[in-house]
């Protein structure tokens, strides 16, 4: 089993990617992002993210992950990203906490 710590980025520019990405959503339009690739979920979080979802609007970013992850995420979790764990079908879950956010244009990353 891996352990689940907090892999920061680090290097030139590694704070700048939470920006980088909401300068996407604005010249897109978009209202939000949703991405499901591990890889790119932990680019920006830094957290091994299997099986997790990461929402990003606004300032800050939420990252949905079920009970196997969440406390361990949550004790780690730095700010501007919030840990949900979900029960149920996440895909509810997601369009439930959109719509609380305002809703607007979501963009998605393809699972292919």
């Amino acid at each position: 089993m891996r352990p689940w710590t907090a892999l920061r980025p680090r290097g030139p520019g590694a704070n700048d990617r939470l920006s980088k990405v909401q300068s996407f959503l604005g010249s897109q339009k978009l209202s939000a992002l949703l991405l499901s690739a591990e890889p790119n979920i932990s680019y920006l979080t830094g957290f091994p993210a299997p099986d997790s979802y990461l929402l990003i609007a606004g300032k800050g970013m939420r990252l949905f992950t079920d009970f196997r992850y969440a406390a361990e995420f949550k004790k780690k979790a730095g700010p501007g990203l919030t840990i949900t764990q979900y029960k149920g079908p996440i895909f509810e879950t997601l369009a439930k906490t959109i719509k609380q956010e305002g809703g607007g244009r979501v963009g998605f990353e393809s699972r292919h």
